[in-house]
């Protein structure tokens, strides 16, 4: 391989003398990094000028970059979604959504408070205490009553909400509750219109306080209890209880269930960062587990 240096012609002075000096070291070292004939030149003062300004914007450029990010990922609007019940699998949901990060990716850092029995979610939001709710169809008669909330989303298409008695006869029917100890819980009121349309009234039911535990049920101290059907089916087949399910639809009252209420005057806080979020991962969870969907 040979190098050609370019070098000015006739007698040269120092200055030019300790110039081709230079090229010649430069010349030297090219020759063992490059594998054929070039022709090198010293670059120009300009153009390193130039070569080091484009470099220190470049920097400059990333770094507002980074801090952008930086700034963004810090920026997060605290919230607060106040659940109906203790956590469980109906909040699946929610949790998965925190987990991947979607209510990050949308400015929101949410903090899931857990309910307890008799607690009063719509009254939650209307404080201030939550800015997001997960209610019942109790928001409909809230919102008639005049409490300044709207719904924000719903996550069921049908409400789980049935009666669940022990089962006494093949054709056990809903007006078979008569007379019976019957646990209802607060914010069912699908379940109540369920008995108006069936033409059973509610004073001629043994109301027993809800205990939220179905083994009260197991073990015979009440004969009907008020239920989700996604949940308390499930110990009462591990404790092979026998019995029967009586849910509103069958009457032709089909509510949605588990509905998100948010707070009237802050509807336009966060309202569609934290719904797009949080239905996100709804449709997967339940089909594909924990892992995230592809």
């Amino acid at each position: 391989m040979k190098i050609v240096i370019r070098a000015g012609a006739g007698k040269q002075s120092g200055g030019a003398a300790r110039k081709a000096a230079m090229h010649r070291i430069v010349g030297r070292w090219l020759y063992f990094k490059t594998d054929q004939p070039e022709i090198c030149e010293m670059p120009s003062i300009r153009r390193t000028t130039s070569a080091a300004r484009c470099c220190a914007l470049f920097r400059l450029a990333a770094l507002l970059l980074l801090f952008g990010f930086a700034a963004s990922s810090l920026a997060q609007t605290p919230v607060t979604l106040q659940l109906k019940w203790r956590h469980g699998f109906q909040f699946a949901g929610y949790y998965a959504a925190e987990a991947q990060g979607y209510y990050r990716d949308a400015g929101l850092s949410v903090r899931f408070e857990e309910a307890h029995p008799g607690l009063d979610v719509v009254g939650q939001v209307v404080s201030g205490k939550a800015e997001f709710g997960v209610g019942s169809n109790g928001l409909l008669i809230a919102r008639k009553k005049g409490r300044p909330v709207v719904a924000l989303a719903v996550i069921f298409q049908h409400s789980p909400l049935v009666y669940i008695a022990r089962r006494q006869s093949a054709v056990q029917s809903i007006h078979d509750l008569v007379g019976k100890r019957v646990m209802i819980e607060p914010g069912a009121e699908e379940l109540l219109a369920y008995l108006r349309m069936e033409r059973i009234p509610v004073d001629r039911l043994h109301r027993v306080e809800h205990s939220f535990s179905p083994q009260d049920l197991i073990d015979g101290k009440v004969d009907v209890i008020s239920a989700y059907s996604s949940n308390e089916s499930f110990y009462l087949d591990a404790a092979r209880l026998e019995y029967a399910v009586f849910t509103p639809r069958s009457a032709g009252i089909d509510f949605y269930g588990d509905n998100r209420p948010l707070a009237a005057h802050c509807r336009n806080l966060c309202r569609d960062r934290h719904a797009a979020a949080g239905l996100r991962f709804q449709p997967f969870f339940v089909l594909t587990g924990p892992e995230r969907p592809a």
